[in-house]
This record gives structure tokens, sequence and C-alpha cells, in this order.
């Protein structure tokens, strides 16, 4: 009989997961009748919370983290499109207007459009003066582009009516979203100040409008206010999520490099427990605990050892991993390592380069987006298949 043990991860360190973990080990177990599946599940005992029940974070539950107005810039920051998409289905269709008469919609993109030359820039010192010093200069020209040439846009501007003040200044707002994100670096915007935007957006707003077309004060609010209340239920639930539902993701992994020695001790006991040979199979953070335990003094034997979605490498790299510094190579006695990674899965890296002779790199598709590529491979029958095919050749055969 071998042993596999599976040391779990993050994703699967609450009950509710649990589900997921097994439907790996009853596939494991289907297909090899001579291996027994013995997890090792530390989330109960070494997973970070929060002890004071979130005194930590500046707003509690139920309470908007946000200033004034960044509810509407947490969803723009997102999909600068957002706000029109939303004016696209909620804006009731236009009237008729004279024919002899260019529609609003084109009135508006044409005098958007012009705003932005570096004739009209060269003109308009106070525009100009604010997107120099934002950083946009370079960019805001290619945001009107983009804006006024996506779907969303030219359908909102074919049912445009006056009064049109709400579709002037969510004009002005898609475009600096989307200058912000076109000048920002690694897929996140640019990080400008909330009173700096919304200087720049007034200025926009006011270069493409006429001040006695706006929007009436009641009109307005209805339209806006269903809008501002729906974005900042959004900004809410978003603020929880990530305050509360963030530690057992990054909280468990602080509280691993800053004291592992407890979570590695549990895996070494779960280890020598199990009946040999053993196989071990880290997910995630549980295959940086592997990977570390192994790779210390006394590290108990195993046949092989398989990590899914790990972080290991990462770590090793950046010189974060406890118990092998970089620089320093994999003992002679570390197992042969397989491991497994979907291209999708943010949290998952390769390991065959820097670990060759020892480590080697599958990768696999979970078909799944990300975050929830970080947990498929549980159910992902081409994990199962790998797994079985290590265990026939490392041990069965």
């Amino acid at each position: 009989m071998t042993t596999l043990v599976l040391v779990h991860g993050i994703g699967a360190r609450e009950p509710g997961r649990r589900p997921a973990v097994l439907r790996l080990t009853d596939a494991v177990a289907a297909a090899n009748p001579k291996v027994q599946v013995q997890l090792c599940y530390w989330g109960g005992s070494f997973g970070a919370e929060l002890l004071a029940d979130g005194a930590s974070l500046p707003a509690g539950p139920g309470q908007a983290a946000d200033p004034a107005g960044a509810d509407l810039w947490a969803l723009l920051d997102d999909d600068p499109l957002y706000e029109i998409r939303w004016l696209a289905t909620a804006q009731p269709p236009a009237g008729r207007r004279p024919p002899h008469l260019p529609t609003l919609g084109r009135v508006l993109a044409a005098t958007l459009g012009e705003i932005v030359t570096e004739r009209a820039l060269a003109g308009d010192q106070e525009l100009s003066r604010i997107l120099v010093a934002a950083g946009l200069d370079d960019v805001i020209a290619g945001a009107v582009t983009v804006v006024l040439d996506a779907e969303p846009t030219r359908a909102v501007l074919r049912e445009a009516a006056e009064p049109a003040g709400e579709l002037r200044s969510a004009l002005a707002r898609a475009v600096v979203a989307t200058a912000m994100t076109r000048a920002g670096v690694f897929g996140q915007p640019l990080e400008l100040d909330g009173r700096t935007v919304a200087g720049i957006v007034a200025v926009i707003t006011d270069r493409i409008s006429d001040p006695a077309t706006l929007v009436p004060a009641g009109r307005r609010a209805g339209l806006g206010t269903r809008f501002g209340l729906g974005a900042a239920k959004w900004a809410r639930r978003r603020y929880e999520r990530f305050a509360f539902g963030v530690t057992p993701y990054a909280g468990d992994v602080m509280k691993y490099l800053a004291n592992g020695a407890p979570l590695r001790e549990l895996v070494r006991t779960s280890i020598v427990d199990a009946a040999p040979p053993v196989v071990v199979l880290g997910h995630s953070l549980g295959g940086v605990a592997c990977v570390d335990l192994l790779a210390g003094p006394d590290a108990p034997e195993v046949e092989a050892l398989i990590t899914l979605g790990s972080q290991a490498p990462y770590l090793y790299e950046i010189d974060a991993l406890p118990q092998l510094r970089f620089g320093r190579q994999l003992p002679p006695r570390f197992p042969r390592w397989v491991n497994v990674f979907d291209p999708m899965d943010l949290l998952a890296f390769a390991a065959g380069r820097l670990f060759a002779g020892h480590a080697s790199d599958r990768v696999v598709d979970n078909g799944a987006p990300f975050p929830r590529a970080h947990s498929a491979y549980f159910s992902n029958p081409e994990v199962h298949s790998l797994i079985t095919e290590v265990l026939i050749k490392e041990v069965l055969s």
C-alpha cells in the first residue's frame, strides 16, 4: 500500500472547500486501489485569522471604506466604459431632430474629439496644464479615440437627447479612466488621487458642455442617484470581500513566512506517520511548506513530490523561502519533484529552470479564469491522470 499525503492550500482550508479536495482524492483512489490518500489538514490550526475581529482594518463590516465618488471609480478602474454601458441601457430613445441638424451624439463626439487635438490643447492652457501635471498628456487623445470607437459609446450617442449633462460627464469620466489605464503599468491604472481626477473630469466636462443644457437637479438626481447607489453598494461589498476575504490568502502566506515551523512540523508528522512508500502532494501554500520542509535538515523520506499551483519557486527566487535561501541548491536527497501549473493561474510558478535535475514542470489547462483556476486542479481529470502517472512511475512500478 502506497500513501499519498495531500497537503492542501489556502483555497481549501475552509470546511466548505473540502469537497473540491475530495474530488481529487476520490479520483486517485478509484484509479489506484493500492494508494491510500491521507489529508494533512492545517487550516484550522495554522491559518491566519483576524484575532481582534478586524480592529486593524480602516473600516469595519458595513462601512464604506471609500470617500465620496471613489465607489464609482472603483468600477471605472476595472472597466472605463462601465458607466457608458449602464447609460446605454438606461437612457430613453431620443426624440426626432430636424433632418438638417446634426444629431446631438455627433455634436458631442466631434466636440470631445476636438478638445484634445494638439492645436486645441496649445490654446487651452488650463486643460493642457492639468493633463501634463497628471502625466496624461501623451495618452489623452488615444483615450478619446478608444472611448468614441467603442460600441457602447456609439449606442448611447445614437440615442443622445438634451438635456444630456449626465452623458457629458460620463463621457469625460470614461476618457479619463481610459487614459489612466493607458498610462498605468502592469495592468493597473495610473495612481492619481481623487481630487486630481475630479479636476480633470470637471474641465473636460466643461469643454464639451453648455452649462445652460445641463440636466436640472431633480432629473439628474433620478438617474445619477440610482447609478450612484448601485456603485456604492458594489464598492462596499467589494471592500468587505477584500478586507475580510484577503486574510486567508495574504495572511496565511505572511504568517507562514514569519513563523512556518509549526506547519512544517505538522507536514513532517503526517509523512512520518504514513505507511511507506510515501508520495507528497502539495497545493499552493501547502506545496510551499512541502518544498521548504524537504529542502531543510532532517527531512523525512519521500518517493516523490507533486506540487499544484505552488509559489515555492517564486519565493525562492526572491530569497523569501525560509529554509532554502536563493543560490543554494536542493540537497541530493530531495525527491523527484513534479511541479504542475496552469498558465491562467496567476499564483502558480515554474520550478524547472530554477531546480534543474530535481524539478520538472508540467503544464495543464484547468479551463477556468483566475482566481478559479488556482483551485480547479482538484477537479481537473488531466491532473488526476498526471498524479496517477507519477505514482505508477515512482512507486507502483
